[in-house]
């Protein structure tokens, strides 16, 4: 059962990461604009650790991607305006 405890675990601290970047204020950028010195670098770094802990978490328990890949995409497209397309 540890394995289960350290994959939830890890999966809450990446979505507490990746929702903590995802509600910070954001300079107005284009949607497909991409330019290193006016990037937010704490919202890259908040999502940064967000991934590295999913990762975790999938690396813990690889039979979970199978409902975590499509539940994490569907909320990516629901937020693609507030997140955009590369963040």
């Amino acid at each position: 059962m540890f394995h289960n405890v350290l994959f939830v675990s890890l999966l809450i601290i990446g979505l507490y990461f990746i929702v903590l970047a995802a509600t910070r204020l954001r300079s107005k950028n284009k949607f497909l604009e991409l330019k290193f010195w006016r990037m937010n670098w704490l919202n890259f770094t908040l999502t940064a650790l967000g991934g590295l802990f999913i990762g975790g978490a999938l690396i813990t328990r690889t039979s979970e991607i199978i409902w975590l890949a499509p539940v994490l995409f569907i909320l990516w497209l629901f937020n693609i305006k507030k997140l955009g397309f590369l963040n």
